[in-house]
């Protein structure tokens, strides 16, 4: 039987999370034309490319454009590029009936160039931007993923549904642990997909001497945990796909382009070369352009792109990847 192909897909902004105490880089702002530019080069003639943006639930059941990480993300869309929309949880109290009414306005919104939408962002991490800071998440993305697929359902639209998680080695971990209570036969039949955001070697150092091999087996590594432990012991099986979310490597004084461009070479090669054991299905880089390219810390340089958008060695890098391993 012949495999799906394997998806790419990019974050479209520069805007990132830094850390409980900071909050979202500044950056400068959005260049729609650059970034359709830029957008054209990556995906190339291939027949579908997805781009990611983040929309942030504040409590209100209404779409509003300054929640938008990248504002007015349609005009990034086509028939031949959608949207994957992450619906950030971002408020300490949870009514389901207003959760369910900010989903349904996302789809009468967006839904027509939608791939997919995302339940949740990082809900195991429990420090900002992660949405596991709100104790109820668990609650949030079961209820959330049932009723976005009834929705979707209703409507008869090829929109995806899903949510994230960040790697997790503690076999004690609260969000693993409650969603495995929650889980029933209603969640798994609206689930399509699992994503996972991680980032070899930007909190976690590698030994800079690593051969491409080494980085292979950690990258293996890393996701066949991510299945066969944190996804298996929750009860969702291999017919559940996972997703690459969010992986990337940021320049800056102490890190090269040259680093950057090699790094995730080898890093989306060793994805690629689970894919089909794993059932991985897409691939979504973090991120299209620097927040700040003068800025020297980590979280304003994740881009392919300086914040001028001038291209860095690891655009082109994504660019041919897209071009081989979608063929």
């Amino acid at each position: 039987m012949e495999q799906n192909p394997f998806l790419f897909g990019i974050y479209l902004g520069g805007v990132a999370g830094i850390d409980n105490e900071v909050g979202l880089t500044v950056s400068k702002a959005d260049k729609p034309g650059a970034i359709c530019q830029a957008l054209d080069t990556l995906q190339g003639e291939k027949n579908l490319f997805i781009v990611r943006n983040y929309l942030h639930f504040k409590g209100v059941p209404q779409i509003d454009s300054v929640n938008e990480a990248v504002q007015n993300a349609h005009q990034y869309c086509g028939p031949n590029r959608k949207l994957d929309l992450v619906l950030c949880f971002q408020t300490t109290v949870y009514s389901s009936s207003i959760w369910q009414q900010f989903i349904h306005q996302v789809l009468d919104y967006y839904g027509p160039v939608l791939h997919s939408i995302q339940i949740a962002e990082e809900p195991n991490m429990y420090q900002f931007p992660g949405d596991g800071t709100f104790p109820q998440i668990s609650q949030v993305i079961v209820d959330g993923v049932i009723f976005a697929k009834q929705e979707i359902r209703k409507r008869g639209l090829p929109i995806q549904v899903g949510f994230n998680a960040v790697p997790c080695f503690d076999k004690a971990d609260p969000f693993w642990n409650s969603l495995r209570q929650l889980l029933d036969a209603s969640f798994l039949d609206s689930l399509d997909y699992v994503g996972l955001d991680f980032f070899p070697d930007v909190f976690r150092p590698i030994n800079p001497d690593s051969q491409e091999g080494d980085i292979h087996k950690m990258v293996e590594g890393l996701l066949h945990h991510f299945r066969d432990v944190n996804l298996k012991t929750t009860g969702i099986d291999q017919t559940i796909s996972i997703r690459i979310t969010e992986h990337g490597w940021p320049t800056g004084p102490t890190r090269s382009p040259e680093r950057q461009a090699y790094l995730l070479n080898t890093i989306i090669r060793g994805i690629y070369a689970c894919r089909t054991e794993l059932n991985i299905t897409h691939y979504e880089l973090f991120s299209l352009r620097d927040a700040d390219s003068e800025n020297p810390n980590l979280f304003y340089q994740f881009g392919l792109l300086q914040d001028d958008y001038s291209a860095k060695p690891a655009f082109y890098t994504y660019q041919q990847l897209i071009e081989e391993l979608s063929s």
